[in-house]
């Protein structure tokens, strides 16, 4: 198992690079926009989250805490980005095995939903 420090950058890196819901991460002074998302994130990666918990769990973030829509698909590639950490050695493989079913999360971002 890799040291915690090295998860944490790993999401941290994962959230900013190809999540960024609110589009910023060209502005380098906005480096730290999705940094308070990371322990809980790191938590579900810890706990053996699947993709699609983890997917979930962005997507009640992008609802409620940021209040835009990001579409399934980034939300499928950042769990399975961050699932697939498990794989390089950055936490022991308890988790993340399960494959994100494209079923189980919708195609719309959720504000499109709702129009």
């Amino acid at each position: 198992m890799i040291a915690y420090d090295k998860l944490v950058a790993e999401v941290d890196r994962i959230l900013w690079e190809d999540w960024d819901p609110i589009g910023v991460n060209e502005i380098p002074e906005a480096r730290d926009e999705y940094s308070s998302y990371v322990p809980a994130v790191v938590r579900l990666v810890q706990s053996g989250a699947d993709e699609s918990q983890i997917s979930r769990h962005l997507q009640t973030i992008e609802e409620v805490s940021i209040t835009v829509g990001v579409y399934a698909d980034r939300r499928k590639r950042v769990a399975e980005k961050d699932c697939s950490s498990t794989k390089y050695g950055v936490i022991s493989k308890s988790g993340c095995t399960e494959p994100l079913d494209d079923a189980s999360v919708d195609n719309q971002t959720p504000l499109a939903r709702d129009r």
